[in-house]
């Protein structure tokens, strides 16, 4: 109770005041306001803190849901993978490579996942997204630097992401090639041997991030001379 006699719009302030300390805090502390202002002061600073803090917390709960919704994204995807290779009955080695190769997808080219969401951009997008994707690979060919801007433009509109697992041969020796390859992610070995090379043979050279193989065939119509 007030000891001397206010007004009734500082009667409100107090209860306004009041109600803030409580909803925004617990108990009552050794400093509290002495007058009308201080009081108002003090209820906007609690009401727009809690404000802040409610929106910290929406952030949390986007977040953890976001991630949910993927998780739970995956754990379908991998149930279905798994039921479908076994109603196949395949050996469990390539079941083994097979979801591999889905995690390597999953974790490491996180753009797959909105793949969908991208399929009703326009063409000029898409155009700009591949560029900004592709534009340093290609660049790292130096008999490509000479190309007009359209042709350098066709050639980045036409690559496609292909993901292979250790052991896989991306070319064979004596095969017919018509591609050119631009290593994005991870590292691949060359072999000249004329047989399949196996695990534990050497290769004459390593390739990496930035790097790029399969342009003589393509540009001279000869056969692969070597296993990627």
């Amino acid at each position: 109770l007030f000891s001397e006699v206010r007004s009734c719009r500082d009667m409100y302030t107090a209860a306004f005041y009041f109600a803030a300390y409580t909803v925004s805090s617990v108990g009552h502390g050794d400093i509290v306001p002495a007058n009308m202002l201080e009081r108002n002061l003090d209820s906007a600073i609690m009401i727009v803190s809690q404000m802040a803090a409610a929106a910290i917390f929406a952030e949390f709960n986007f977040l953890i849901g976001t991630a949910s919704h993927w998780r739970a994204q995956r754990h379908q995807r991998l149930t279905q993978t798994v039921g479908a290779l076994k109603n196949m009955r395949v050996p469990r080695a390539l079941c083994q490579r097979v979801l591999a190769y889905q995690d390597f997808v999953w974790e490491v080219q996180k753009e797959r996942r909105a793949k969908e969401s991208m399929c009703d951009l326009s063409v000029v997008l898409r155009e700009e997204l591949q560029t900004i994707v592709y534009h340093r690979l290609v660049m790292q060919a130096p008999f490509l630097h000479k190309l007009s801007v359209e042709a350098l433009r066709q050639i980045i509109s036409s690559l496609r992401d292909s993901v292979h697992l250790p052991s896989d041969f991306v070319v064979a020796r004596g095969s017919e090639g018509s591609e050119l390859y631009f290593m994005r992610e991870g590292v691949a070995g060359i072999f000249l041997s004329t047989n399949v090379p196996k695990w534990n043979d050497t290769e004459i050279k390593v390739l990496q991030r930035g790097d790029y193989f399969g342009e003589v065939a393509l540009l001279t119509g000869q056969r692969r001379s070597s296993w990627v």
